[in-house]
């Protein structure tokens, strides 16, 4: 019995070593629109004028939670009316307005065709809602940062992006040097609404992170009890891939 425990274990680790090889060989890219054949992102709408900023931090919101949950089927489809409503002054969206922490109600609850909004009884007991936002990160120096950007984005999901435009960085690509976004423009723009922008377009922009926990209507947002092994198992790929990035680029 213990012997077979024992070759168990040792094709375990063969096998998960073999596996972290696999990552790192494909570690020059990443795309939230498929990981392990999963796409965490909803879909590609238009925004109205001067709208950019909301519906780019509803998009990374909307991603958020379909990863928190580690289901990439659930239809979440936030209201950006809501925010439009509440931020005037910001172009329609600010990250530090008091709504992210009130909550978003759902598209179906408070539709973007109507305009001024009615909000439902007891709202805010319906609203999903983040604990904390990252402060606000510079690009002051593209290729310095570019290491930082990454793992932001594949730790906390999707992140906000802005200067005169507010859009989603969803992915890149080091070999061919470009980032991945998802812009504002609907999905009869670009591929299905997302663009590619080449290394240097990060220079001077914004850029904000998702970090907290993230609630519905007062619950804690969790993944199932199933998926925990494989975020674990992910969690241990993404340190060891990015300490073997270090190394190399020691080197």
């Amino acid at each position: 019995m213990r012997e077979s425990f024992k070759r168990v274990a040792m094709v375990t680790v063969v096998a998960l070593w073999a596996w972290l090889g696999c990552v790192e060989a494909r570690a020059e890219s990443f795309d939230w629109r498929n990981v392990d054949g999963k796409n965490f992102m909803t879909p590609a709408k238009a925004q109205g004028l001067n709208e950019c900023r909301t519906f780019a931090g509803i998009a990374a919101m909307e991603a958020k939670i379909k990863i928190v949950l580690n289901n990439p089927t659930i239809d979440i489809d936030l209201s950006e009316r809501q925010m439009i409503y509440h931020a005037p002054g910001t172009n329609g969206f600010s990250l530090f307005s008091a709504e992210w922490y009130n909550g978003i109600l759902k598209e179906e609850d408070m539709p973007y065709e109507i305009n001024p909004p009615v909000f439902p009884p007891n709202w805010m007991d319906m609203t999903y809602t983040i604990t904390a936002i990252s402060p606000t990160l510079t690009i002051t120096n593209e290729q310095a940062q570019r290491e930082t950007i990454q793992t932001w984005l594949k730790e906390y999901g999707p992140l906000y992006t802005e200067n005169w435009h507010g859009n989603t960085l969803v992915g890149y690509n080091d070999d061919d040097e470009y980032w991945i976004f998802k812009e504002t423009y609907g999905a009869g723009a670009g591929d299905n609404g997302y663009f590619t922008y080449d290394y240097g377009y990060m220079q001077g922009r914004f850029m904000h992170a998702l970090t907290g926990d993230v609630y519905y209507a007062g619950e804690l947002l969790v993944p199932e009890p199933a998926t925990l092994g494989l975020m674990i198992l992910g969690g241990l790929a993404l340190s060891t891939r990015s300490r073997l990035r270090r190394r190399r680029r020691s080197a």
